[in-house]
């Protein structure tokens, strides 16, 4: 059994590799091959990068204010039981693995247009932002705090939750990413 802090100190460890690997994987492709798509109804790996960039992101004003200790629960995030249920299946349902195909929230979706090479170092450097409220947060105690989803209020997960998901989506969209690579006519107009 790991603590909190273990956990989340071992999801900043997984984190860093990910972004060593986007970096080794995707590093030397052209931005062409980047935006690259099997098909209209999927994403490219530009794409797939974007929209972890975009999700993450919506939740750091959260973290900061967290951290700054000037976050304040509403009155919905006292309720302790909902928070837990939903955190659970939040974990669940986005694990690395895929059970199913979900469909994105509209504030999530990733760019339509072109999206620049530079979308790999940006991933890098994204990571190493994500690690550092992961380790932040293996430092404080945790456990009943207790955040909304950025697409509703009424989204309640307990932050470990959102913490653990986070890094599990991250690998999930990786995944997809390199399953774009692995097309056989990967990069061919």
């Amino acid at each position: 059994y790991m603590t909190t802090s273990e956990q989340l100190l071992s999801l900043a460890a997984e984190a860093d590799a990910l972004a060593i690997h986007v970096q080794t994987r995707f590093g030397s492709l052209s931005e062409r091959q980047l935006n690259w798509k099997p098909d209209s109804e999927r994403w490219s790996i530009a794409q797939c990068l974007h929209h972890i960039i975009t999700t993450n992101t919506a939740y750091f004003p959260t973290f900061e204010r967290i951290l700054q200790g000037k976050y304040a629960p509403t009155l919905l995030q006292h309720i302790p039981f909902l928070p837990r249920i939903m955190g659970r299946e939040l974990v669940r349902v986005l694990g690395r693995k895929p059970l199913r195909k979900i469909k994105t929230s509209r504030i999530f979706e990733p760019s339509t247009s072109t999206i620049a090479k530079e979308i790999i170092n940006g991933f890098v450097l994204h990571q190493s932002r994500v690690c550092a409220y992961l380790r932040a947060f293996a430092a404080l105690n945790i456990e009943s705090v207790v955040v909304s989803a950025p697409q509703s209020v009424l989204l309640l997960f307990p932050l470990k939750d959102i913490l653990i998901a986070t890094v599990n989506h991250e690998f999930r969209h990786v995944a997809q990413a390199e399953n774009v690579m692995n097309v056989i006519n990967f990069g061919i107009v």
